[in-house]
Parts: C-alpha cells; sequence; structure tokens
C-alpha cells in the first residue's frame, strides 16, 4: 500500500466537450497527453506543480489504524453471524437480494443507474 496519495481534479463543464465523437476522442487523447505529463513533472518534484511542498507524512501509519479498526469489527460480525437470529436472517436476505440482482442485472451500479434515470425522468415529468 502506498504511504500517500495525491490527486489532481480537473472539472470540465459539459458545455466544453466536444459533441462529436471524433472530436470527443482527440480531446479525450490531449487531455490524458496533459496527464501524462502532469505525472512525470509530478513524480520529479514530488509533489504537484503550483504546491510549495509536499504533504508531511502523518506520525502514524494508517495500516496500523486500519487494523485496529476492522480486526475488531470483522471478529464482532462474525460472532453476532453465529450467535443472533437476527444476523443470520440479514445475512440470508442480503445474500439472495445480491444474488437475484447480479442475476437479473449486469450488477448492482447498473440497478442504480436504471433507479437515477427513472428519478430523473420523474423529475422531468414535474416540470
Amino acid at each position: 500500500m502506498p504511504e500517500e496519495v495525491h490527486f489532481h481534479i480537473k472539472r470540465h463543464h459539459i458545455s466544453s466537450l466536444p459533441q462529436k465523437e471524433e472530436e470527443l476522442r482527440e480531446w479525450l487523447g490531449k487531455v490524458w497527453m496533459e496527464k501524462d505529463e502532469l505525472l512525470e513533472i509530478t513524480l520529479k518534484q514530488g509533489h504537484f506543480p503550483g504546491c510549495t511542498n509536499a504533504t508531511p507524512h502523518p506520525t502514524l501509519n494508517v495500516s496500523y489504524l486500519s487494523f485496529l479498526f476492522w480486526t475488531p469489527l470483522t471478529i464482532g460480525m462474525m460472532y453476532l453471524i453465529c450467535t443472533w437470529w437476527v444476523m443470520q436472517y440479514w445475512c440470508l436476505v442480503h445474500t439472495v437480494l445480491f444474488t437475484v440482482i447480479s442475476f437479473a442485472t449486469d450488477g448492482l451500479q447498473h440497478f442504480e443507474v436504471w433507479l437515477y434515470r427513472l428519478e430523473q425522468a420523474r423529475l422531468r415529468k414535474q416540470r
């Protein structure tokens, strides 16, 4: 696991994007090359251009905190699943639900997109 992760986010308004597929393909290639150049500069400098220096490392390794959180949580959930009928029922219901969603659709993300589009259509009808 990396010790630190940096993000450089640049938003593009939808009206600034090319409308034709070929122009969009060229634009995306240009943006991809700009990303590669920024990555090279960042790797050489150790930080993004415009930043004075890299973010200082945290004093405590985050992996230890993650271990201290997830280990008791996992053990506790295993205990509850083995001893409490409510958790056993909860696991059964969710297993069946996600199995049905996986077979009925191409996965949960497609179900979420479908729900989003349904909501957008409902909002358009209200206007």
